[in-house]
């Protein structure tokens, strides 16, 4: 369950990918190869003037490891882009079996193995997703020279993983070397340049570079408007990500706007209860609770929830952060008791997974219980609230 919440700004993506695929830990491509989704990700590696969406293309005398191979992918880009990332990765690791059998220089390789590292980063396995992609990286650098397109497409996905890691500052070189790649081989205003501007924007806001990181996203966000036109459910997705980078620069009028821009696109195309308006109301929340304006927060908060249960489920991740943060707004209105039920829930959730917890769920987690131990020294229950502390110190030290 775990395996790729990074927050709710990185799970907007749920918006533009096809029902059923989770969300992704920031503006990820697909697989090569993959059927394009309604964003802009075409799936094309740009691999030396390759054709878009390699892995696709059928053609007279091939031989049957080709064949095979062409049918692995295509069978394993099916399952991704519906979420089925345990058969993917099943499918994957058949075609990468194919591709072994050609000659080093194939590009088929490549292809599959930055395939099978996205799937892995998809299902959680971050540290396998980083071997594959540190492989794909090297055979494509040997193979076609550092600066060929294809190379941006394993750098980007490296940066994905050593990012979900918890290694900002190490994703930001690799994003600022497929953005060079990219902007030489697509040009300033390719999507590929806006995703991985997305991409290395998140990673200096992970590193508190939140000047840069805005100056990023909205030049991700003007690209995606000149491309797609400014209704697109992927620039929906951008000013999502500049909404939470404004909030944490405390320009909060900036965030409501672009946010309530958000809000309107999906809610105009995907319709009221999509999961990305619950996203999107939930982060509006938090700068509203952040400014004391609790009369706007709270139900905003409420119909997140309600948006949350029923497309995922009461113990989907999505659900913690609105537990949380209307479990705050409660708390300053002078009401432990719903304050308390509401973290206690949250945190059962998360313990129902521990093994699974990304560093940044794990930080979530260690939040709540810092917020349950305030709750529960306004009710005088000093006890409790030293084991929660403890706890949620506890988890802030492991790595």
């Amino acid at each position: 369950m775990w395996l790729v919440f990074l927050g709710a700004t990185c799970a907007l993506l749920l918006l533009t990918t096809p029902p059923g695929s989770g969300a992704q830990t920031h503006d990820a491509h697909p697989p090569a190869g993959a059927p394009a989704p309604s964003h802009d990700h075409s799936g094309a590696s740009g691999s030396g003037g390759a054709a878009p969406h390699e892995g696709m293309q059928h053609g007279g005398g091939e031989s049957s490891a080709e064949m095979m191979w062409s049918m692995y992918t295509d069978l394993g880009n099916i399952a991704y882009q519906n979420g089925l990332y345990g058969e993917a990765e099943k499918t994957y690791k058949s075609a990468l079996k194919e591709a072994r059998s050609f000659p080093p220089t194939d590009r088929r390789l490549g292809i599959s193995l930055n395939n099978l590292a996205e799937v892995y980063r998809m299902e959680g396995r971050f540290a396998d997703a980083e071997q594959s992609a540190r492989e794909g990286l090297a055979m494509r650098e040997a193979a076609f020279g550092p600066s060929d397109a294809s190379v941006a497409d394993s750098l980007n996905t490296l940066a994905l993983a050593r990012h979900a890691q918890g290694h900002p500052d190490e994703a930001e070189a690799l994003y600022r070397r497929a953005l060079a790649i990219w902007e030489q081989a697509l040009g300033a205003n390719h999507v590929r340049v806006a995703m991985v501007a997305n991409n290395l924007a998140m990673a200096y806001r992970d590193q508190k570079k939140l000047d840069e990181a805005a100056a990023l996203m909205q030049r991700s966000l003007a690209v995606r408007e000149a491309v797609n036109g400014p209704d697109h459910l992927d620039v929906a997705l951008a000013l999502g990500s500049l909404a939470g980078i404004e909030r944490a620069r405390g320009r909060y009028a900036e965030a409501e706007t672009a946010s309530l821009r958000a809000v309107a696109i999906i809610e105009a195309q995907a319709g009221p209860e999509h999961p990305g308006v619950g996203i999107l109301i939930t982060d509006l929340a938090d700068g509203y609770r952040a400014q004391g304006r609790l009369d706007k927060a709270e139900p905003l908060y409420r119909r997140s929830l309600v948006i949350f249960e029923h497309a995922a489920g009461w113990n989907h991740p999505l659900v913690l952060k609105a537990l949380g943060g209307l479990a705050e707004v409660r708390r300053e209105r002078g009401d432990p008791a719903e304050a308390e039920r509401l973290l206690t829930r949250a945190i059962g959730v998360m313990d129902q997974s521990p093994d699974t917890l990304t560093v940044q769920a794990r930080a979530q987690q260690a939040q709540l219980l810092t917020t349950l131990a305030l709750v529960y020294r306004d009710q005088g229950r000093s006890t409790e609230a030293d084991a929660a502390q403890a706890r949620a110190r506890s988890l802030a030290a492991t790595p």
